[in-house]
């Protein structure tokens, strides 16, 4: 259909998205049963609200998690993403990168997903009282005061631990005879591992999977890639619930590239470093020269949190 060109969504019932949910104005209703078509109207306004929680002290992460207040804490950063406006929720006890790159996400998220049209909002400690209570009417609940401490949020270093064990790049081919999958890289996973001849499967460990396709990929593996996007799922036990995109080669998501460190979209001249992925973490000192206003960088050996600041 449509040359599989558009992104698709794999939805099960009564776990519908809320962009699934939000073609039906008056509701949905279950029938037992096959009917006649309902659809006379599509809004392409229409937007799935998307919460994502920005987190970690070295190798940042930026998660799509339930767009509820339980899902947030103080300690860490979140965007809301609600369409037209997209919203960066600093908690008052968030670390200054993970604030930096909530708002480097959120720039790209609205450049990528929005076509730049979305406005992009910073709620911190300078902001008033009203961008609050707009924040928590587009998330849908909750307050300033009832978000919760810190510590709900888990450590940082082993929530980076657990990231690093969880997503998986997978390859689905049928050059053996018959359509297989095949483990490629954990990460840091690399870019250029996504050969345009085959399909590839995405496992990012929080209930979220994508099917990449590419586009010199023959038909078989194209029908087959949702099939064995199934047969994955079944293998690891992950609940038939689970959200299953379909993403198509240059018509990448923002959330798919954030998992890959040297992401290229496709017009740009160079790479994008979308994650640190070194397993040293090197601190420099910039300064601009008052009379030359030349840019004199320098390294700062066995750095401490203190030097950042």
């Amino acid at each position: 259909m449509l040359d599989g060109v558009p992104v698709q969504h794999r939805e099960v019932q009564d776990h519908e998205s809320q962009l699934f949910l939000s073609y039906f104005k008056g509701g949905v209703r279950y029938q037992p049963g096959g009917v006649s078509s309902g659809f006379h109207h599509v809004d392409t306004n229409a937007y799935e609200k998307k919460l994502f929680q920005v987190k970690g002290s070295r190798n940042i992460r930026v998660k799509q998690v339930v767009p509820s207040i339980a899902s947030m804490n103080n300690g860490d950063c979140f965007i809301l993403d609600v369409g037209r406006n997209i919203y960066v929720y600093v908690g008052k006890k968030a670390r200054r990168v993970e604030k930096l790159k909530a708002i480097n996400a959120a720039n790209q998220i609205r450049d990528q997903d929005h076509a730049g049209k979305a406005t992009v909002t910073i709620v911190d400690e300078f902001s008033p009282e009203s961008d609050f209570e707009t924040f928590f009417q587009a998330l849908g609940e909750g307050s300033r005061s009832s978000v919760p401490e810190d510590s709900v949020g888990s450590d940082d270093q082993q929530f980076e631990s657990n990231e690093e064990r969880q997503v998986a790049l997978y390859r689905v081919s049928d050059k053996t005879g018959s359509v297989q999958i095949t483990p490629v890289s954990q990460k840091p996973l690399d870019a250029a591992a996504l050969d345009p001849q085959d399909c590839f499967i995405l496992d990012t460990g929080d209930a979220n999977i994508y099917v990449w396709i590419g586009k010199q990929c023959d038909d078989r593996e194209k029908k087959e890639s949702m099939k064995k996007a199934d047969e994955y799922l079944k293998n690891k036990n992950y609940p038939k619930w689970t959200h299953v995109e379909r993403i198509i080669q240059n018509a990448e998501p923002a959330a798919f590239t954030q998992y890959f460190r040297n992401w290229q979209a496709h017009g740009e001249t160079r790479p994008r470093l979308l994650r640190s992925v070194s397993e040293k973490a090197r601190l420099f000192h910039c300064q601009v020269r008052g009379k030359t206003h030349k840019l004199i960088m320098e390294e700062i050996a066995d750095f401490t949190q203190q030097d950042s600041l």
